[in-house]
């Protein structure tokens, strides 16, 4: 029997995670990703404020370019943290590094855009401040039942005593706008 005294060679797994990626590749696609991630974000921002500019004041135009803008920067924040996870597998450290940065910054933005709605809608989330409580209560006080005093309960009943005779010699069940339609 032949021994032999080279041991075979290991093959080389073709898997991204099984070696690092080279340095000069990973920092070029660092910088080119994170150079087009702000592009982007530039690039939303001032299509949001064209689309603010040509709303001219229509209130719900306004509020859809305002949605529309949150999900596109929702969905940018999906993207770069998916290629962030990638370049993770990929042992590409400073491709993740500026993923995550531009992750930061759709973060912030998106944030601030949150934060704008919120404070322009106080009544659609459950997490309205104080004043706006207080100012919906005050706008909507006949609609929470209340307790009435004896002396208001008595006034009520004068009114209804008042109201009540006249209210009986008005037509049984005809509509009384049926005259003026006809």
């Amino acid at each position: 029997m032949i021994t032999s005294s080279v041991e075979p060679r290991r093959r080389r797994d073709r898997r991204p995670w099984s070696r690092r990626t080279p340095r000069a590749a990973d920092l070029a696609i660092a910088i080119l990703l994170l150079l087009f991630g702000a592009a982007w974000l530039v690039s939303a921002a001032l299509d949001h404020g064209v689309e603010i500019e040509a709303a001219q004041g229509h209130l719900d135009r306004i509020e859809a370019a305002d949605l529309a803008h949150m999900a596109r920067l929702q969905e940018f924040l999906v993207v770069v943290l998916v290629v962030a996870v990638l370049a993770l597998v990929s042992r590409a450290p400073w491709t993740m590094l500026s993923q995550v940065l531009a992750a930061t910054l759709a973060g912030v933005a998106l944030t601030g855009a949150q934060h704008s709605w919120d404070r322009s809608h106080p009544g659609s989330t459950g997490s309205a401040s104080e004043g706006a409580v207080s100012r919906y209560r005050e706008s909507n006080a006949f609609r929470i039942p209340g307790e009435m005093s004896p002396e208001s309960a008595q006034d009520a009943q004068r009114e209804a005593d008042r109201v009540e005779p006249v209210l009986k010699r008005l037509p049984g069940k005809r509509d009384m706008g049926s005259e003026e339609r006809a």
